[in-house]
């Protein structure tokens, strides 16, 4: 079973934010040296210098937490610094994680970044409708069904009776998302209908297509309610 990639989601049309911090930043393993510069000079007995920098920059390991020794062995393997005890200690005392884990708040900050909670539907066999992600769950979808959602997830038949008025109250308003058996407007066993901003993807059995199933933000899926009142 095969995935075709997913088509933009409608609604994803704001500018694509820089990319976040790494550990492979250059701007962020020189603060981490320079933090430890003046101590390595002076274990050095000479003054900070550029080219210091840079050879500490240079054979620094790409860890968040680095081991001092290895760093040491490399500085001795590169540069024949006779390193000791001390410079392992020195070392260490980085503060690459924590100039690194700032560089990442800022980043949120700036670009006011925050968690998007997908979820999938998708068909399985010729009788079931999957949700993956956010939701994890699934229905009943002989020859087609629909489920009711809303922002925070499919709602759920407390009353332990189809007929339950509380429950079909609480539908009235819910989002929908209709699962469609052998459509046919499109050449799979199962396609998706749904008011709620998604995106596609093609789900394919060695070169058949199978189903067009759906992503989607579950913050999308607030109740009608609640954007009529937006408006």
């Amino acid at each position: 079973m095969t995935l075709e990639p997913a088509l933009p989601l409608d609604y994803a049309v704001r500018p694509t934010p820089p990319l976040r911090p790494t550990l492979f930043d250059a701007d962020i393993r020189t603060k981490a040296v320079q933090s430890i510069a003046k101590d390595v000079a002076d274990w050095l007995e000479e003054d900070v210098s550029d080219e210091l920098v840079e050879m500490l920059a240079e054979t620094m390991p790409f860890s968040l937490f680095i081991d001092g020794f290895k760093w040491a062995v490399k500085l001795h393997d590169k540069y024949a610094f006779d390193g000791d005890a001390q410079l392992v200690e020195i070392l260490e005392g980085n503060n690459l994680s924590g100039i690194y884990r700032e560089a990442v708040k800022a980043w949120v900050a700036a670009n006011k970044i925050a968690p998007t909670f997908l979820v999938a539907a998708f068909g399985a066999s010729d009788d079931l409708m999957e949700f993956r992600g956010a939701i994890s769950d699934e229905l009943g979808a002989w020859n087609g069904t629909t489920a009711y959602l809303d922002d925070k997830g499919l709602l759920q038949n407390k009353c332990g009776q189809d007929d339950c008025p509380y429950f079909e109250e609480s539908r009235e308003t819910a989002r929908t998302i209709e699962a469609i058996w052998a459509p046919d407007n499109d050449n799979v066993s199962w396609a998706y209908q749904t008011d709620i901003p998604h995106a596609t993807f093609l789900i394919k059995e060695d070169e058949d297509e199978f189903c067009r199933g759906i992503v989607f933000r579950l913050a999308d899926a607030t109740r009608k309610q609640a954007i009529e009142g937006a408006l």
